[in-house]
């Protein structure tokens, strides 16, 4: 008949349902997606066609419908297992066929659609987490940041501080390096202590301190150079020498030193 014909080119695969549950009718689409040849599939139960996880929604949908529950779906998805055991995600449509209690489903294999939505879930999952690990992350560059930036305030505070007292303070502080023979900090002019003008003597103190100190006191200002190595970290060395000013006058300084870093 004409309306078997339109059933069967639907292009959708499609069966007809009878009251008692049992597939009266099924169309070349459904042998297709199903795996099952008419005479198999014709007669049966349709859930016998459906996964067993879920058979029990499909029933209490059949059962609204049997009782004409308009908030029934007509359009749902389930899981349907093939002749072959392979299980495919479906999209089934149900409608009544009109002064019968009989229906007729469409049904949709939907499974590559489903299994682009599970890689696209996925994909977001990681990069969800992916992105907690990069906010972690940042979180923990900024307050290593934050740590150093205080750390860098706090050491020119105390840079600062330790200029401001090497700076009032009368004695000359220096930091002397041995293997290199230069004083790598000082906080004085020692030229401009000893009162001689700008270009009349060296501007480095230890090649100043080797011109002007005197001849008898320059040997025991090396001695300590030899014996540093013997000496205990808490040893303060201290000394007596002369050094001659801009008036030829011999100035009498007495030094205490003791080893502030020692690389071996």
């Amino acid at each position: 008949t004409k309306y078997r014909s339109i059933f069967e080119n639907t292009g959708t695969a499609s069966i007809i349902i009878e009251e008692d549950a049992t597939i009266s009718l099924v169309n070349t689409e459904w042998v297709i997606i199903s795996g099952y040849t008419r005479e198999e599939s014709e007669g049966k139960i349709w859930t016998e066609f459906v996964l067993p996880e879920d058979l029990e929604r499909m029933q209490e949908y059949r059962s609204k419908r049997d009782i004409n529950d308009f908030q029934m779906p007509t359009k749902y998805e389930f899981r349907f297992v093939k002749r072959n055991g392979q299980i495919r995600n479906i999209l089934s449509s149900v409608t009544m066929i009109p002064g019968t209690t009989k229906s007729i489903v469409s049904l949709m294999d939907i499974t590559e659609r489903k299994q682009a939505e599970e890689t696209l879930r996925k994909s977001e999952r990681i990069l969800f987490e992916k992105n907690k690990e990069y906010e972690a992350l940042n979180e923990e560059l900024r307050q290593a940041n934050e740590e150093l930036f205080y750390a860098k305030e706090k050491a020119e505070e105390n840079k600062r501080f330790a200029n401001s007292i090497t700076v009032q303070t009368p004695d000359i502080i220096y930091v002397y390096d041995i293997a290199k023979d230069k004083n790598i900090y000082i906080n004085k002019n020692l030229r401009e202590i000893l009162n001689y003008q700008e270009g009349t003597v060296p501007e480095d103190s230890i090649e100043l301190i080797k011109m002007l100190m005197h001849p008898d006191d320059i040997s025991q200002f090396y001695k300590y150079a030899d014996l540093i190595k013997s000496w205990d970290i808490e040893y303060v060395h201290q000394f007596e020498y002369r050094l001659k000013d801009a008036a030829g006058q011999w100035r009498w300084y007495f030094g205490r030193e003791k080893e502030f870093l020692r690389i071996d």
